[in-house]
């Protein structure tokens, strides 16, 4: 059987068909643009292993990343070779059909499995130049025999080097962000999940009471998820974990949408500050305007009296009419 094995999982389902290509030595920087394209075409696979939602994403992760971010706190295990078929005396041919059928079903996420680590091995050969895998390859195959986690983490330990000034710059960089709160809450998730892997390889692990902090932070300023952040002050100091915390606001960000919540906030601001600019230009319309138009009436009155006074022979003399406010403008 050849299902799993054959299949071109890189040209029709892997989101990245070509990994970004590292030139040179591995740097941290790159390291991770690498780390995270490999996650997203392990992910763009689908299987129920590790609960159906994130493909294969624990074929390159270690299970206690992989806990991290999964956000249905699933397990993904890697099958074992189911070997051949083995069928006991006595068995019906139901019996007989259904073995053959679970057999059938576990030889080929096992095989699946095996093509597509197999196909993101060889991306990352192809990205890395040979030297700097060398020291991973069977000196009696040439062979990479090594899990996907076990070489990222080689390459990371090998050539990522995260000082702690670079950590610090990072950080603070993902503590300035701006979250707008009309894209999804992974956007800061991602974020700060992608600052934990560079601290975990910088030997400098964040604590999933920073992680929160940092996300916490980034919402209240938002301002509009004050009951979401008082639902999760309360809750129990127990369930108050990374995954405990994004589980809570991906529902409140969810709820808040379909209840139109962001878009009517996003409309009162948004004509709100149009009423108030408009208001402003007309104020400063009227104030530009005003001093002229006291003149033009001034004139007016002026030229008015000026004819009353004048004797009757000369008001019944045929005359151009006094000028109006608005010639007097156009002048």
């Amino acid at each position: 059987m050849s299902i799993g094995i054959d299949v071109d999982y890189k040209n029709n389902q892997f989101k990245y068909p070509e990994l970004t290509r590292i030139i040179g030595e591995p740097t941290t920087a790159t390291l991770i643009v690498l780390l995270k394209e490999v996650r997203a075409n392990a992910s763009s696979v689908h299987t129920d292993l590790g609960g159906g939602e994130d493909g294969h994403l624990g074929l390159v992760c270690t299970p206690e990343v992989y806990q991290e971010l999964v956000p249905n706190g699933g397990f993904y295990y890697r099958p074992d070779n189911p070997g051949r078929l083995t069928l006991q005396l006595g068995m019906t041919q139901y019996e007989i059909a259904q073995a053959r059928d679970e057999h059938a079903e576990e030889t080929r996420v096992f095989r699946e499995v095996i093509g597509v680590e197999r196909a993101l091995r060889q991306q990352l050969v192809t990205a890395i130049e040979p030297k700097y895998l060398h020291a991973l390859r069977s000196p009696g195959t040439n062979k990479l025999a090594q899990t996907i986690p076990e070489i990222v983490a080689h390459l990371f330990s090998t050539y990522g080097d995260v000082t702690p000034q670079d950590l610090r710059e990072l950080t603070a960089r993902v503590e300035g962000l701006i979250y707008p709160p009309q894209e999804p809450v992974d956007t800061i998730f991602g974020e700060i999940d992608d600052l934990a892997t560079i601290a975990n390889y910088a030997k400098a692990p964040l604590t999933d009471f920073q992680k929160v902090n940092m996300a916490y932070i980034h919402f209240q300023k938002c301002g509009i998820f004050k009951s979401a952040l008082t639902k999760w002050d309360e809750s129990n100091d127990n369930d108050k974990t990374w995954l405990g915390f994004k589980q809570h606001f991906r529902a409140a960000h969810k709820a808040m949408k379909r209840t139109g919540a962001l878009t009517i906030k996003d409309t009162f601001n948004r004509d709100t500050v149009a009423n108030m600019v408009q208001e402003e230009l007309h104020q400063v319309f009227m104030a530009s305007q005003q001093p002229q138009d006291v003149l033009d009436m001034a004139e007016v009155e002026s030229r008015s009296t000026s004819s009353a006074s004048l004797p009757q022979a000369t008001t019944t003399t045929t005359s151009t009419a006094p000028p109006s406010i608005a010639s007097d403008i156009t002048m």
